[in-house]
């Protein structure tokens, strides 16, 4: 790769039209679709989902896929939502607009911050409102059972290899209802399979989610997916022992390191626990365990010195 950096490389490789997490397999940077090939590819897509929200027949299935997921959710009777790898907000945006009963709140996160800053505005613009933050699948920084309905749409799809670890923390986050709306190589046709295959998707999250002891309610080819070689199916898991869950209204952050809450200091993040600052960059939380900043003196120094008046 002679002296480029993987984000220099993969830059050009953009430019040139080119698959990016390919290339980091081609070159051996990664064996798989590592967190760090996945953020330089989002970060580098941004913009080219509400580019697609532009052509006719991408809004027509769009609306149609949103339409169906918002009756799903109307039916729960969900105060709360939440979407898991919400991109560009295109498909949160639209849920929450054709919800007939709105949710008391909504959030979404996503591993790019390019992508969900796009996305605040994409709700802005619809006028719909939802609270984004960065952070990643494996390690949501949100208290357990905090929302009624956790959702995804092709997020967990690039994370090959990591399956059993997010469906387990995607379940650990909702009270009642986890909905995956992800590639399936068991039902979807011979082309979705290879399709699968070729970019290293994820594979068997329904079985996955049945050797995990998750109760699924509904496994079934989900309609309206705007590409036919890349079938998705829902896997509708229901959490068990729902009436014992708490239901928290405003989200409470908690440290993706160790699980303590967060406290707001001087428009930041701050870990007592493990004494780090983790930053919100132009009104965003960012949230991965990446991107703590040790200093543990943020609070006391930011209160200003002691007072030496006699």
């Amino acid at each position: 790769m002679d002296d480029k950096s993987p984000l220099m490389e993969s830059r050009e490789a953009f430019a040139q039209g080119k698959n990016i997490m390919a290339v980091w397999r081609e070159r051996g940077l990664t064996d798989a679709n590592s967190l760090d090939a996945i953020e330089v590819a989002y970060d580098l897509q941004t913009g080219s989902y509400q580019a697609l929200m532009e052509k006719a027949w991408f809004r027509e299935i769009k609306y149609k896929f949103t339409a169906e997921l918002a009756s799903i959710f109307d039916n729960i009777g969900a105060e709360t939502v939440l979407e898991a790898g919400a991109g560009e907000a295109t498909t949160l945006a639209h849920v929450l607009q054709k919800m007939q009963a709105k949710p008391v709140h909504a959030f979404g996160f996503d591993l790019s911050w390019s992508r969900t800053a796009l996305g605040r505005a994409y709700l802005k613009s619809v006028g719909v409102e939802a609270d984004l933050f960065v952070a990643e699948l494996s390690a949501i920084p949100i208290p357990d059972s905090s929302v009624d309905v956790v959702f995804t749409s092709h997020a967990v799809e690039p994370n090959r290899g990591r399956e059993r670890e997010i469906l387990s923390e995607l379940y650990r986050i909702t009270s009642r209802n986890l909905i995956l709306i992800e590639p399936s190589n068991t039902l979807g046709s011979e082309e979705t399979r290879k399709h699968i295959e070729k970019h290293q998707y994820c594979l068997n999250l329904h079985q996955i989610a049945l050797d995990l002891g998750f109760e699924v309610i509904d496994h079934r080819i989900f309609g309206n997916s705007p590409n036919p070689l890349n079938e998705h199916s829902i896997i509708h898991i229901r959490k068990k022992d729902t009436d014992k869950n708490k239901k928290v209204i405003e989200s409470i952050f908690i440290c993706p390191r160790c699980s303590k809450p967060l406290s707001e200091v001087k428009g930041h993040l701050f870990c007592e626990n493990e004494g780090v600052v983790y930053p919100i960059l132009d009104g965003i939380p960012c949230l991965r365990a990446g991107h703590a900043i040790i200093a543990g003196q943020f609070p006391k120094i930011h209160a200003g010195p002691p007072s030496r008046n006699p």
